[in-house]
C-alpha cells in the first residue's frame, strides 16, 4: 500500500498513461483528502460531545492527545497493504505489544469490511477502543473511507484507495464509571491476553490505580465531585475479572456503512 499523492505524482509523470486515467486518478486522490478533512471535522465534533457509534453509551474526553490522517491505496504489487496502516498507527500507543496487536487486528477487520464489499463499491467504517495507558485513560477513535475500483485500467495503478483517520484523547473519568471503562477495555483484554487470566488481573488492578489516580487529581484541580459514588471502584478483583471473562473479545466496537 502506498500513499495515495506518490502514486498519483508517479502517474502523472509518465508518458504512457493517457490523460484520461491521470485524471480519474487525481480525482480519486481529492476525493479521499476531502473525505479525510471531513473526518477529522466529524470526529472532533463528535468528542466535544462525548458520542461513539454506540447510542447507549457516551465516552467525554478532557483533550485530544494525538491524531494521524493519511490517504493510501492498495495495489496489486504490494500485497500487505494492512500491514502498512497498522504499522502507521503503533506510534499512537504506549501500552503493552499485546494491547496495540488486540486493536491492531480489529483495524485489520476494518480494512477487510471495505475492502470486502466489492469492486465500484464505497464505504465507510468507525471504530472506537478504549484503553489503560498509565498515566491515563485513552478513547481511540479510527475512520476509514475506502473506494474499491471497478474499471481495470484503474487498477494497474490502485485497486482501492483509502483515507485513514486516528484519534486519540484523554478520557473525563468523572463521566465515565470504572464498570463502563472496564466493559470497554475489557474485550481488549480478551483479545489480548485469552486465558491468562493472571495478566488480565495484573492489568485490571493498574487500569483501576490509574482510574483512581486520575479520579483524585480532578477532585483536587477543583473539577465537580459527582452526587453519585462510583462503587464499582469497590469490587473485589475477583469480580473485574469474571466481568472481563463474560465479555466477547470479539464484541468489538466497529460502525460499517456502504455509501
Amino acid at each position: 500500500m502506498g500513499f495515495v499523492k506518490e502514486i498519483v505524482s508517479s502517474v502523472d509523470s509518465s508518458s504512457d498513461v493517457s490523460s484520461e486515467i491521470k485524471e480519474t486518478l487525481n480525482i480519486l486522490m481529492n476525493l479521499a483528502e476531502a473525505k479525510t478533512l471531513v473526518f477529522e471535522t466529524e470526529i472532533e465534533k463528535d468528542l466535544q460531545m462525548g458520542k461513539t457509534s454506540d447510542k447507549n453509551l457516551n465516552i467525554s474526553v478532557t483533550k485530544v492527545i494525538q491524531k494521524k490522517s493519511q490517504c493510501r491505496a492498495k495495489t496489486s504489487q504490494e500485497v500487505p497493504f494492512v500491514e502498512k496502516i497498522q504499522e502507521a498507527l503503533k506510534n499512537l500507543f504506549s501500552s503493552d505489544p499485546k494491547i496495540f496487536s488486540a486493536v491492531s487486528d480489529v483495524i485489520n477487520s476494518s480494512l477487510q469490511l471495505i475492502i470486502g464489499t466489492g469492486e465500484g463499491t464505497q464505504s465507510i467504517v468507525k471504530v472506537y477502543e478504549v484503553v489503560a495507558e498509565y498515566p491515563a485513560i485513552v478513547r481511540f477513535d479510527f475512520w476509514f473511507w475506502g473506494q474499491n475500483i471497478k474499471s481495470e485500467s484503474l487498477k494497474k495503478h490502485m485497486e482501492s484507495v483509502f483515507s485513514c483517520v486516528a484519534y486519540k484523547s484523554a478520557v473525563d473519568v468523572q463521566k465515565l464509571t470504572f464498570n463502563e471503562f472496564l466493559s470497554l477495555y475489557g474485550t481488549v483484554l480478551n483479545k489480548a491476553f485469552g486465558a491468562e487470566h493472571d495478566k488480565i488481573k495484573d492489568f485490571i488492578a493498574q487500569s483501576q490505580e490509574i482510574y483512581k489516580l486520575l479520579k483524585e487529581e480532578d477532585t483536587s484541580l477543583g473539577a465537580p465531585i459527582s452526587s453519585h459514588k462510583d462503587t464499582s471502584l469497590e469490587a473485589p478483583l475477583s469480580e473485574y475479572l469474571e466481568l472481563v471473562l463474560n465479555l466477547s473479545p470479539d464484541s468489538s466496537h466497529i460502525y460499517h456503512k456502504l455509501i
